[in-house]
Order: structure tokens, then C-alpha cells, then sequence
């Protein structure tokens, strides 16, 4: 099994410096002007404990992300004990695509050639970016619940 988590608001809290457009997506010229500093005020969600716990057991865990990750990102994942992950897809700079549409391409690519019996789950707070990328054939689920509810915190 390879479990998929997105980052901000799924197992991770970025809330305090966001800003989103008009269609949802986050304001991408202002998230990428925030300081390392910033950065590392995110904090920990609750299903962001149960990503960690799959970690520390060897567990396949891959993040997919619309973040352009940068070395406060990863300083931030090593800081909540998630930097063990070996795959993480990540927005280049030049990449302005709508975020569904962003990651459906990159989830497309990444699981291509693996075994079709192979079960996916993937975890990401907007609606749109389930559905888009469950036409891969992937579980999608919503983290909220979980998140709102405080499990595994």
C-alpha cells in the first residue's frame, strides 16, 4: 500500500500565512514570497501524527504537494519528524497550473509502471483535487474529520 498525503491543511497547518484566489486555489505569487521564518511557524495536524507513525514503521508514504518546496520546507518536514519520506512531488517554479489539474499530471506520471494491484490511498483537503485524481483509480479521502475531530493528536 503507498499512502499519499498533500501538506497544507491535511497533515499540516499552514493557515496562518495563506491566501487563496477566487477559485480556491491558493494565491501562488504570495505563498512564494514567505520567509523561512514563516515557513517554520506551520505546525503538526492530526492526521499529520498517523503520517508520522507510517513513517517511523516503514510504511510507503509519499507526499504530493502544490508547495515549490523550498530548504525551509524541508527543514520544517525534518522539524515534525516527517522527513523521512523518500518521494515527495512538489510544484516547479514555472508550474502555474490550476492545483487539480497539477496534481492529477504528477500522481498520473508517478504511478505509472507500478503494479496495478498496488493500493493508493491519498489524502487532500479540497474536494476538487479528490475527484479529479480518484480518475486515476486512486482511494481519495478527505482528512478533515479526522483533523477537526483530533485523533491521533
Amino acid at each position: 500500500m503507498i499512502w499519499i498525503f498533500d501538506l497544507d491543511q491535511t497533515i499540516i497547518s499552514s493557515t496562518h500565512r495563506c491566501k487563496f484566489l477566487p477559485n480556491g486555489d491558493l494565491d501562488l505569487m504570495d505563498w512564494r514570497q514567505h520567509t523561512a521564518e514563516q515557513i517554520l511557524q506551520d505546525e503538526l495536524l492530526p492526521l499529520g501524527h498517523f503520517c508520522k507513525y507510517l513513517i517511523e514503521n516503514q510504511h510507503k508514504v509519499w507526499f504530493c504537494t502544490a508547495r515549490h518546496m523550498q530548504i525551509a520546507d524541508y527543514d520544517l518536514l525534518d522539524n515534525l519528524g516527517l522527513g523521512d519520506v523518500k518521494i515527495i512531488i512538489s510544484r516547479g517554479l514555472d508550474d502555474s497550473r490550476p492545483d487539480a489539474e497539477y496534481k492529477f499530471a504528477k500522481l498520473e506520471w508517478a504511478i505509472y509502471g507500478l503494479d496495478q494491484y498496488e493500493e493508493i490511498v491519498f489524502f487532500d483537503d479540497r474536494k476538487d483535487i479528490r475527484n479529479e485524481v480518484s480518475k486515476l483509480g486512486i482511494t481519495c479521502l478527505n482528512p478533515r474529520a479526522i483533523n477537526q475531530a483530533g485523533y491521533y493528536g
